[in-house]
């Protein structure tokens, strides 16, 4: 496999598929989204969560590559459970760059380092940035990721991923185990998972629940709920996407 190449130049227009940033200086000048400030989470039980997770992590990445269309080349991932599937994304994905932002300045600075530890930077960058604002221009990316989604899921999240999306990029945000992940897997790591997403403070959501925000944030013309493996929102930028997709699959 060849290397995925380094990010793009930020003069570079992100309508031929290049990133541009809207700040120069996104490391530092943000704010924090206020439902992640320091205190909330434990890093060290989200390092636990994510170790925890390391066998499915692959399998995850399998059922992301199998939605997004074609090859792409810029995706994100967002939240402080972002890593996994990035860092198996990056090793599989030809031709690509990816970025993972959060708000909580120890959770970036842990994955920058687990992405220097494993040899891939500069195709995977870490920026901190406000989930409900994110610090991008529209349509910069392939496909949006946000495993963990429902700790924090909103309409105007839910608009953001939207509106970075390219024309025919795709979003994948929600939670739970996938649907290639093996059984026995799952029931190895199942009653840890539970313990400590409760301990983070995790929501119980319901399809009901899921599916009235997607209306709410008014995309319901743009998105599909969906029981595969877990409670997942698949986005697109363009409503002929998601007409292809429940036409393809049969939702």
């Amino acid at each position: 496999m060849r290397a995925c190449p380094a990010f793009p130049r930020a003069s570079e227009s992100p309508c031929h598929g290049s990133i541009r940033w809207k700040d120069q200086a996104i490391h530092y000048n943000i704010h924090e989204d206020s439902r992640l400030k320091v205190g909330v989470m434990d890093i060290s039980d989200i390092k636990r969560l994510n170790t925890l997770w390391a066998g499915v992590y692959p399998y995850l990445a399998k059922q992301v590559i199998s939605v997004v269309p074609g090859e792409p080349r810029h995706m994100l991932e967002m939240g402080p459970f972002s890593g996994g599937i990035s860092f198996e994304l990056a090793q599989t994905i030809q031709g690509c760059s990816i970025t993972i932002v959060d708000s909580m300045e120890r959770t970036s600075v842990y994955l920058a380092e687990e992405a220097r530890r494993r040899y891939l930077l500069p195709r995977v960058r870490v920026v901190r940035g406000d989930l409900s604002k994110l610090p991008f221009h529209a349509e910069m990316f392939d496909a949006v990721i946000f495993r963990g989604a429902f700790f924090f899921l909103d309409e105007s999240i839910l608009r953001g991923i939207r509106g970075v999306l390219a024309p025919d990029g795709v979003g994948f945000v929600g939670g739970g185990f996938g649907a290639l992940t093996p059984r026995e897997l799952i029931d190895d790591i199942a009653d840890e998972s539970r313990r400590l997403n409760q301990k983070l403070g995790r929501k119980w959501v319901t399809r009901a629940h899921v599916e009235e925000m997607v209306m709410r944030a008014g995309l319901d013309r743009y998105g599909q709920v969906i029981e595969d493996g877990g409670l997942w929102v698949l986005l697109w930028r363009q409503k002929e996407r998601l007409s292809d997709m429940r036409n393809a699959r049969g939702f």
